[in-house]
């Protein structure tokens, strides 16, 4: 046994020892840092992935809305355009009253005033058809200046 203690350099073996135990500190320290980062590194692509399912939840919300409204404009409009054309049906058929209105009086008036008044409100509505004439003669010449036609020309 004296051999094989000689041969064992006490310097060495302390040498390999230390650098063994720095070599371990160092690997655990860098694995530590390294399980940190990896660690910070899961927690920011968890907030990444909440924040992207919350964005795109807002964003189908936010559609919803869109198509909600565009459907509560479309029904509004509808009605506005339903109740436009009501509108626009009474509008016409109040002017076709009042015209009957004005010529049942015209005419009352004219037989009221005897041969005369009857005379002179044929004569007026005479110049009153000639007039008119005149006015879709002109009217149908600058169509057809501009090549185009209709019916009444």
């Amino acid at each position: 046994m004296g051999i094989i203690r000689r041969d064992i350099n006490k310097t060495l073996v302390i040498s390999v020892i230390v650098l063994s135990i720095i070599i371990v500190s160092i690997i655990t320290f860098y694995e530590i840092r390294l399980m940190n980062v990896v660690l910070g590194y899961n927690q920011h692509i968890q907030l990444y992935n909440w924040a992207t399912a919350n964005a795109i939840v807002d964003l189908n919300r936010t559609i919803d809305l869109k198509n909600a409204d565009r459907k509560y404009l479309e029904m509004k409009y509808s009605q506005l355009a339903a109740q436009n054309s009501k509108l626009l049906d009474d509008i016409e058929n109040l002017r076709s009253q009042l015209i009957l209105a004005k010529s049942t009086m015209e005419y009352q008036k004219a037989r009221d005033g005897g041969p005369v008044a009857q005379f002179r409100m044929m004569q007026s509505k005479n110049t009153e058809i000639s007039e008119l004439k005149e006015k879709l003669d002109a009217l149908c010449l600058m169509l057809n200046s501009n090549n185009l036609s209709a019916g009444e020309c």
